[in-house]
């Protein structure tokens, strides 16, 4: 049997610490572990002879050599480069010139440790096993999770419908977390986050279904989403509930660059109401990270809402008052119909014939109200008539006759009052009295 080394070379940073481990040694074999330089880095006997413990100290390199009494001995060339604690601490914004403080720390939130600080990592420290690393929910470190290079990561979850997770880098064995400085290297502790927005949509409508086709702006931020195993693409799901409603079409990941959805493009999607079931409906958008292939990996860790609010249009209408001797018996109004600046009413007298007095019209009241508020916008009342306000009078002879429809009709355009769109709607009120 030979002896083997789990590396033969090492890159490593001024700071960091690194496990080596022999195997291949003759049973009752005493194994020395020693180092060619060791302002460099130093390297001493774990728990288990087996186990070389290396802590790296200053740029430059050396050799670690693991010496069986019985086997001979293997080597392990390290490179050491020059990242400081120090440096790494002013950059980040702490007083400390300890690795785990360094890298553990948190800024929000957190859990407290037996050493005086809240962590905002699961370490052992503040209760947990050498076996957890991850970010505590509602915890952020002193440094930018979203640089691509730093002493964390993204992974994914188990199921594609989960959010990524984020924990500490894993140790030589990737069971067990480490505090490395050497992991600050490229870091970039201006990376930008996730960022999406989307917009409310408001609409008025008598009826069935209306499409509409979400704003929305997403910005995967300066993290690369691509290095997680298998993700190349992204896409943007829509859900009410936990239903499902539509998905954007695959994209390709993109750093720091904003991605709009807005009904033009053909990867955009479109969502249809029925107000039948619903007036005011509220959607929630997730990011999705996908594969080649469109499988879903995970979402991302940020999501929006947005409403999707239609009113039901009110139809203008026409209302008969008579403040005469005598009560009209005009009933059961069809729906208004129009013409060149006129809105006409049918009418059914059902109140017997109509006998004197003559009934001129007196007033006409235009009252314009909002569809989406219910209240008053304006209202104007006219006393001089035009062409298509009529009857101006009812005479006596022949009066109304009972069973007949009459049309009753006012003018209808912009010189009076008229709906500006389907979110207004108009009361017209006529007047009659006694001639």
């Amino acid at each position: 049997m030979a002896l083997s080394l789990n590396q033969t070379s090492l890159s490593l940073y001024a700071g960091d610490s690194y496990k080596l481990l022999l195997t291949g040694f003759t049973s009752g074999a005493t194994i020395t572990w020693s180092s060619s330089n060791t302002s460099v880095a130093t390297v001493t006997n774990s728990i288990s002879q087996s186990e070389g413990d290396l802590v790296c100290n200053i740029a430059g390199t050396c050799i670690i050599t693991a010496t069986s009494s019985k086997d001979g001995s293997i080597t392990c060339s390290i490179t050491v480069s020059g990242i400081s604690i120090s440096y790494i601490a002013s950059k980040i914004g702490i007083g400390t010139n300890d690795i785990g403080r360094l890298i553990a720390q948190a800024s929000v939130g957190g859990i407290a440790t037996s050493l005086g600080y809240n962590a905002a990592f699961q370490i052992v420290e503040n209760g947990y096993g050498i076996n957890a690393g991850g970010l505590i929910n509602g915890a952020l470190p002193k440094w930018n999770i979203y640089s691509t290079n730093a002493p964390g990561q993204w992974i994914l979850p188990t199921y594609g419908t989960q959010s990524v997770l984020y924990w500490l880098k894993r140790g030589y064995d990737l069971s067990r977390y480490m505090f490395s400085l050497g992991s600050f290297a490229g870091y970039n502790h201006s990376a930008n986050g996730l960022s999406m927005s989307s917009s409310n949509y408001l609409s008025v409508v008598s009826s069935g279904t209306i499409p509409f086709y979400p704003d929305i702006v997403v910005n995967l931020g300066s993290y690369n989403w691509a290095s997680l195993p298998g993700v190349t693409q992204f896409k943007v799901s829509c859900f009410q509930g936990t239903t499902k409603i539509a998905d954007t079409s695959l994209n390709p990941i993109v750093l720091d660059t904003p991605v709009e959805f807005n009904g033009v493009n053909s990867n955009d999607f479109n969502i249809s109401v029925n107000l039948a079931t619903a007036l005011n409906t509220t959607y929630t958008l997730y990011v999705v990270l996908c594969n080649a292939s469109g499988t879903e990996l995970a979402r991302l860790p940020i999501s929006t809402a947005f409403s999707v609010i239609t009113y039901v249009a009110v139809a203008n209408s026409m209302i008969l008052h008579n403040d005469g001797s005598t009560p009209l018996g005009l009933i059961s109004p069809n729906a208004p119909t129009y013409s060149t600046n006129k809105m006409s009413v049918s009418y059914l007298e059902n109140g017997g014939s109509y006998p004197s007095p003559t009934l001129i019209m007196s007033s006409i009241t235009y009252t314009l109200m909002s569809a989406i508020t219910g209240n008053l916008i304006n209202s104007l009342v006219v006393t001089l008539f035009g062409s298509y306000d009529s009857p101006q009078s009812i005479p006596a002879s022949p009066g109304l006759i009972n069973g007949t429809r009459y049309n009753i009709s006012v003018e209808y355009d912009s010189n009076r009052l008229k709906p500006a769109d389907s979110s207004q709607y108009l009361i017209v009120t006529i007047d009659f009295e006694d001639a």
